[in-house]
């Protein structure tokens, strides 16, 4: 597990989540995603000080990793959520992000649907022997395919 601090709460991450953040963002790049800095209209209770501390972090990485741009969203217990952009939806027009946007993630979704399996597999709910017959998704030889195969 990697931890952070931000304010007084301890944030926690499993490598294996990291990773596909990573992947998620490494496959943004690849798409020429970039969004521009706006923060979501939801409630939340991050101090100033701390979303400076937050887009301190994702600019240094952005600008070290050559990273187009990201979405980052934050959700804490009792303290609400948080999501803000960085850099310009389309790289090539400089255009920013409106709200509703959608961005075409290709076969990212495989990352986010491995890093959401693996999750549930660490938090005990289902395990990499589980046939995917379990889920119902019709497909072939569902009964002797494991998640662990896909």
């Amino acid at each position: 597990m990697l931890s952070s601090t931000l304010g007084t709460e301890r944030l926690t991450c499993s490598r294996r989540a990291l990773f596909g953040a990573a992947s998620t963002m490494g496959g943004a790049m690849a798409l020429g995603l970039k969004v521009d800095s706006m923060a979501h209209d939801g409630p939340h209770e991050f101090t100033a000080d701390e979303l400076a501390q937050i887009d301190e972090v994702v600019t240094g990485f952005l600008d070290s990793s050559g990273t187009p741009g990201a979405i980052v969203g934050i959700w804490i217990p009792e303290r609400g959520d948080l999501v803000r952009t960085y850099g310009v939806s389309n790289v090539e027009s400089g255009a920013a992000p409106a709200e509703g946007d959608t961005f075409r993630i290709a076969s990212n979704t495989k990352t986010f649907v491995a890093t959401l399996l693996l999750q549930l597999v660490d938090d005990g709910l289902i395990s990499l022997d589980t046939p995917i017959s379990e889920f119902d998704f019709g497909f072939p030889r569902s009964e002797t395919t494991t998640l662990a195969q896909l």
